[in-house]
């Protein structure tokens, strides 16, 4: 469920967050601003797309999809403690159903202190 949260003033000045692209930042603050208290959020393109750039007509679905498996692919290579870090999570590793019943959609789990984000 979305949560009012504001983003932390230091993400801005990572430097490797600012490597990522414009949009693949804006796809970061928006898994944050998405995701539930644990800092889960499925993470089907088409989900995304809906909750994230549901005004931008130039995004489809498989466009974002590439933005989150590059956002990915990128972070394998951060710390594993760094603040912004997304890893993609099966749903049965994290044994938890309610926020997603019966699913086999993968879940994004945000390694970002949540804290962080009021």
């Amino acid at each position: 469920m979305p949560r009012r949260r504001m983003v932390d003033p230091f993400f801005w000045n990572d430097r490797k967050v600012g490597k990522l692209s414009r949009d693949e930042r804006s796809l970061i603050v928006g898994c944050v601003g998405h995701a539930d208290d644990e800092g889960r959020l499925e993470a089907d393109p088409a989900y995304l797309k809906a909750m994230i750039f549901k005004y931008d007509e130039d995004l489809d679905s498989a466009v974002v999809k590439k933005l989150r498996d590059s956002c990915l692919s990128k972070m394998q290579s951060w710390p594993p403690n760094h603040p912004y870090r997304m890893v993609s999570v099966p749903v049965a590793a994290e044994c938890f159903t309610t926020l997603i019943a019966m699913s086999t959609q993968e879940v994004i789990y945000l390694l970002c202190p949540l804290r962080l984000f009021f």
